[in-house]
């Protein structure tokens, strides 16, 4: 037994309104009570909010949701003696020890027949009431990543299994077993990429349950017929024509499409032929080629029949799943800003976070700040660190709750990790326990606030400067877009808006170009394509694509958002580059120190000189939280071949970056030596850029994650708090709105 009784949770949602209803689900490790109130974080001190939902309540070790499956229940309108079940199957973990169901027909007689995995073979197994049990083995030797084909025959109590690789000349492997305590058709239940299936439950926006024997690939159209397929037929088949078993509809007792009818979160399993329909658990992933991809076409909105197939993976995740400690409504009167949920159980605390947005009739604030949320669920409980991160750390310091997550697949995957399999992970969900979402969270990759918790620093920065400001989250300004946004005199961003929709960026665009002023406080930003595979719970998606910094590579022909159907990668592939929107761009990233800034000769004009106000000397920037600096982390420079605006000014640039700094990866065509980092390539720098719009509005970049971690503590940086204040100031006042006068002399 764990000497800390560990309390995590989370809640339905990451953001509310005053007076919306909130559910708080937590596990711990055994029984035990748990304490829960309400607190604000925005400033530097914990304030307790009175709470009807705060008090004690019991709480227990919660069951997971966690591993793909796809379920038909009463499976079969009419039975058969003899049958054959099938299925194109393409493993990616053959050889995994155990078994990993293909197809399985559980009769509601308690027997079962199953098509499986097991030691790198393909199985068939009949499980009797009492544990009596059959097991025919095909004799394969199975490839990882390759399609194949096989078939459990039942006829006159024996099972014969084949199995072949697709192909022009497939071999078949075949083996033969007597057969007991077969499974009636009747009221039986078919899953498929899992068997024993113990529950299914589903939520507005996802499907969860549990299931045993998981199989990690892909596959594509199932089915069971009446009678055996003919030796041309199972030729055929092995050739990689799915419509074989169900051409003869008359004969067909269940059969399955995984094609995407649409874009969108569609958990369905279409039936064919009159079969009843299904359902996928635990968010497998779609919009992957199957058998018959020719390797024309990048989309499944293009040619859906050949993305037929659905790849499952045992640590997929859509909701874990945990039962709700407590329910309640959030105070009416509470005004927009950050708030935690405390948790605390014997000797341990967690405090699970909550954005309150304003209230649709209250009236604005004169800066609005929008957290970056689809970001931190990209980068939700990542486990880089238990790779080789050599070449971005010579030694990581970790902070304890990456440990608590390590072999833990409750607490799933971010977007940058793989599944067990290997292959990328697509989504990811808000409900689970995100560890790396906590306001004192230390990322190992810079030992600072990073993500949720780095932009604590802007928000504390707010807070100290007696600042009016509203909070909203990615979610909101991609549901809303302008008419949200039109409604504030500043936008201020979170210092990491890497992954945003195209629903955000048009939205940010309108704003600017009606007359907003927008405030990039950030590096990175609108870097990589992401699609809202579900609102409730949120749930985002990203296929990597073949280019740009990252994790790992789209399969090929994977390269389309299941959510929108548009294609994935990077913003400036879809002709979107950051610098078109906010003036720069991503172009380096290092993670050993940070760097200052120089004022350009331009930051001198007339008409930019007044953001250098109170600032002392041409150098600025070289102290901060984030390394030491205000430019580092991950940096943007402005580019005009990549669409940094006519009449843009580059106030200040970062100097001084070591080798660590390299340029970003799709900007480079050749690997060629030399090409050097931050010592030598004038292109890895960090800018400071000023862009007036033509609306009205302006757009104030800074270039870097790190800068925000230079507006506050001990290692506060006087010339950055300084631009900072200004800009923020000039950009309320030209809306009409004041932001309150501060003691000049003040940077903490």
């Amino acid at each position: 037994m764990p000497a800390t009784n560990a309390v995590y949770g989370y809640t339905d949602r990451l953001s509310y309104a005053p007076g919306d209803r909130v559910r708080v689900h937590v596990n711990v490790d055994r029984p035990t009570a748990v304490d829960v109130q309400l607190v604000e974080l925005t400033g530097d001190d914990v304030i307790s909010v009175p709470w009807s939902g705060a008090g004690t309540f019991e709480a227990l070790p919660q069951e997971h949701s966690v591993g793909s499956f796809a379920v038909v229940d009463q499976a079969f309108s009419r039975s058969a003696h003899d049958f054959t079940c099938g299925i194109w199957f393409w493993p990616t973990a053959p050889d995994l020890a155990g078994r990993q169901t293909l197809l399985a027909v559980d009769g509601a007689d308690g027997r079962g027949l199953v098509l499986a995995v097991e030691g790198g073979d393909v199985v068939a197994a009949v499980d009797g009431p009492q544990a009596v049990s059959t097991q025919v083995r095909a004799g394969a030797a199975l490839r990882s990543r390759t399609w194949y084909f096989a078939t459990v025959e039942v006829t006159q109590g024996s099972l014969t299994v084949r199995v072949s690789a697709v192909g022009p000349n497939p071999v078949t492997c075949t083996g033969h077993g007597e057969a007991v305590s077969l499974p009636h058709l009747d009221g039986a239940r078919v899953s498929l990429a899992g068997g024993k299936v113990a529950r299914v439950d589903r939520t507005d926006g996802a499907v969860h349950g549990s299931a045993r024997d998981l199989f990690n690939g892909k596959l594509e159209a199932p089915f069971l017929v009446a009678g055996r397929l003919s030796s041309s037929e199972l030729a055929r088949a092995a050739s990689g024509d799915t419509t074989v078993a169900v051409s003869d509809v008359a004969r067909v007792l269940g059969a399955w499409d995984f094609a995407p009818a649409r874009p969108g979160n569609d958990m369905t399993v279409r039936g064919v032929a009159g079969s009843p329909d299904g359902l996928l658990v635990n968010l497998p992933a779609r919009g992957v080629t199957g058998v018959g991809w020719s390797g024309s076409v990048t989309s499944f909105v293009h040619a859906p029949e050949q993305y037929a197939a659905v790849h499952f993976h045992d640590d997929a995740l859509s909701d874990v799943g945990w039962s709700a400690l407590l329910e309640a409504s959030l105070p009416h009167d509470l005004p927009s800003a950050l708030y935690g949920i405390v948790l605390r159980a014997e000797d341990h605390t967690d405090v699970v976070p909550v954005t309150l947005v304003p209230a649709p009739e209250s009236a604005p604030a004169p800066i609005l700040v929008v957290l970056p949320v689809f970001t931190y669920l990209a980068y939700a409980n990542e486990h880089m660190f238990e790779g080789d991160v050599s070449g971005l750390r010579a030694d990581i310091r970790l902070d304890p709750r990456d440990a608590v997550r390590v072999g833990r697949p409750e607490y799933g995957l971010s977007q940058y990790d793989r599944h067990s399999d290997g292959t990328g992970v697509f989504f990811s969900s808000a409900a689970r326990a995100i560890l790396t979402m906590r306001a004192d969270y230390e990322m190992w990759l810079t030992e600072s606030g990073r993500g949720y918790s780095g932009d604590m620093y802007l928000l504390r920065w707010l807070r100290g400067e007696g600042c009016t400001f509203d909070v909203v989250t990615d979610l909101e300004v991609h549901q809303q877009g302008h008419a949200l946004l039109s409604r504030y005199a500043v936008v201020v961003t979170g210092a990491h808006p890497e992954y945003t929709s195209a629903e955000m960026n048009a939205g940010l665009q309108a704003y600017r170009d009606s007359g907003g002023n927008l405030m990039y406080l950030g590096g990175n930003g609108f870097y990589q394509a992401t699609g809202v595979l579900s609102e409730s719970p949120l749930i985002t998606e990203i296929r990597r694509g073949n280019a740009g910094v990252r994790g790992w590579d789209s399969e090929p022909g994977e390269v389309t958002l299941l959510s929108s159907g548009e294609p994935a990668g990077l913003w400036r592939h879809r002709g979107r580059a950051p610098q078109a929107l906010v003036g720069v761009g991503f172009c380096a990233q290092g993670w050993d120190r940070s760097s200052p800034y120089r004022r350009s000769a331009a930051s001198y004009a007339d008409d930019v000189s007044w953001i250098f106000d109170g600032v002392e000397g041409d150098v600025f920037g070289s102290v901060g939280l984030v390394r030491g600096g205000a430019a580092g982390d991950e940096i943007d420079r402005a580019d005009t071949t990549l669409g940094t605006p006519p009449g843009t000014v580059v106030l200040a640039s970062s100097f001084g970056h070591s080798d660590e700094y390299q340029r970003a990866i799709e900007e480079l065509g050749m690997n060629l030596p030399g090409l050097g980092g931050g010592t030598t390539d004038p292109e890895v720098r960090a800018d400071v850029t000023y862009t007036p719009v033509p609306g009205g509005g302006a757009v104030f970049s800074v270039g870097s994650i790190a800068w925000t971690g230079a507006l506050v503590g001990k290692e506060a940086d006087p010339g950055v708090v300084a631009v900072t204040r200004n800009v923020l100031r000039r950009f309320a006042a030209a809306s009409g709105r004041v932001v309150p006068a501060v003691d000049e002399t003040k940077v903490d």
